[in-house]
């Protein structure tokens, strides 16, 4: 099919894949719900190498590069009224 195509040499590591991450839906769901956005803003402030909406929408999600910017960016997802897990990846 033609489209972009992602070179497998990006995605090798963590460093490649902010370049490449994002989620086709956003635009068209942050402007019916404009408090993922507020979300994803407090992953990125909150220091998230990645923050990307989950499929359509049913959540959110961030990636950071430490314990301590990933339990910081719970509490002003709470404030958004917004729960949290926090979860590490085990790769």
């Amino acid at each position: 099919p033609d489209g972009p195509r992602i070179d497998p040499a990006a995605v090798r590591s963590w460093e490649g894949v902010p370049a490449i991450a994002r989620n086709d839906f956003e635009p068209v769901v942050l402007h019916r719900i404009p408090a993922l956005g507020d979300g994803l803003a407090a992953l990125r402030d909150a220091g998230a190498r990645i923050a990307l909406m989950a499929g359509s929408g049913s959540s959110i999600f961030g990636v950071f590069d430490s314990v301590d910017a990933r339990d910081a960016s719970a509490a002003p997802l709470e404030a958004l009224g917004m729960r949290t897990w926090r979860v590490e990846t085990l790769i």
